[in-house]
């Protein structure tokens, strides 16, 4: 196995590690619900791992392919752990799998200039949008009746998700970084890694 081939296989494994975790401790009593138990909830890898497969991976069918894999085979893992059906695959779910499948999108305009400062500010883009059409879905769903269909349960719909908003911005920014410095893009086997350790040589 290459080494490139390695290192997305780790990506993939841990992103869905990370997605089961809550579940996980919920099944073995560490909470009582895994929307408030101790692991913080929203700290995760996936949109940053979507995006960089999308400018990282030398399939593009692999690029939108990575993400979803880890989303389906959690999804199964959520209703296996817990036996919540309405958990893993809640009505808005097509929602959130478009979204991460459009954050895999705009990875692919970053092949030709993957670095943090151009990655960053699209990874915060592609939360800030996640953000703002997965409540939207929530809200029109009517998930659990716990909002009103009207603005101020649409309002309110936001207001509750907000901490969960920063957490994802903070997380995704990090991973962001992390995953398109100079050894994030050597270990994918990105062109633009062996450009960058060239010009520091020659400087």
């Amino acid at each position: 196995m290459s080494s490139k081939l390695s290192f997305f296989l780790v990506l993939f494994v841990y992103s869905l590690f990370c997605r089961l975790l809550p579940y996980v401790l919920y099944h073995f009593g560490v909470s009582i619900d895994p929307a408030t138990t101790w692991y913080p909830w929203n700290f995760a890898p996936l949109m940053a791992v979507s995006l960089f497969s999308g400018a990282c991976a030398s399939d593009r069918r692999w690029s939108f392919g990575l993400p979803l894999a880890v989303l389906v085979l959690s999804d199964f893992g959520i209703w296996a752990v817990t036996g919540h059906f309405d958990w893993a695959f809640p009505r808005s779910q097509p929602v959130i799998y478009a979204c991460f499948a459009a954050a895999a999108g705009l990875g692919l305009l970053l092949r030709k200039r993957p670095n943090i400062m151009t990655s960053v500010p699209m990874a915060i883009a592609a939360e800030t949008v996640f953000f703002l059409v997965t409540n939207f879905a929530v809200w029109y769903a009517g998930e659990g009746n716990t909002y009103a269909m009207t603005p101020t349960g649409l309002a309110a719909c936001y207001a509750m998700g907000l901490p969960f908003f920063g957490r994802s911005l903070i997380s995704t920014s990090l991973y962001t970084a992390a995953l398109f410095s100079p050894a994030g893009l050597a270990l994918a086997g990105h062109p633009a890694a062996r450009s960058t350790r060239t010009s520091l040589v020659q400087a």
